[in-house]
């Protein structure tokens, strides 16, 4: 990796951190903690807000509206209409009336069926520094 390359990555990764830091602040003031933390290593927060979601369906990409299931800095759950395969890659913008916030990618670790659509769990994967 040259430099230059090194420096783009490094910069983008701390963009990107900053969203998620923003957005898991946000969600902290405006939601209710998962007060059952069981084997997991962060706390999560609840709250229902809209995101706008970039997937790959039928090797086209398309621009889906989903609701916020629950977010933590290392990631978020969403539901969605559509289900998605785990080991996907998806770019979550986390403001999505922000035209501006850059898309945060994520991999998606699961995806459950509900009765209204799909709970999709998805790690964010911030560029190498």
């Amino acid at each position: 990796m040259s430099a230059a390359t090194k420096t783009i990555a490094t910069s983008s990764a701390s963009v990107l951190q900053e969203v998620i830091l923003r957005f898991v602040e946000a969600a902290q003031q405006r939601s209710e903690f998962e007060v059952d933390q069981r084997a997991r290593s962060r706390r999560r927060y609840h709250r229902s807000w809209p995101l706008s979601v970039v997937m790959n369906v039928d090797d086209q990409l398309i621009d889906m509206g989903v609701a916020l299931h629950n977010a933590s800095d290392q990631g978020i759950a969403f539901l969605s209409p559509r289900s998605v395969e785990a080991g996907e890659k998806l770019f979550v913008r986390l403001f999505w009336h922000d035209e501006e916030c850059p898309r945060v990618p994520a991999i998606v670790r699961h995806c459950t069926a509900t009765k209204t659509g799909y709970l999709v769990g998805c790690e964010f994967v911030l560029p190498s520094h």
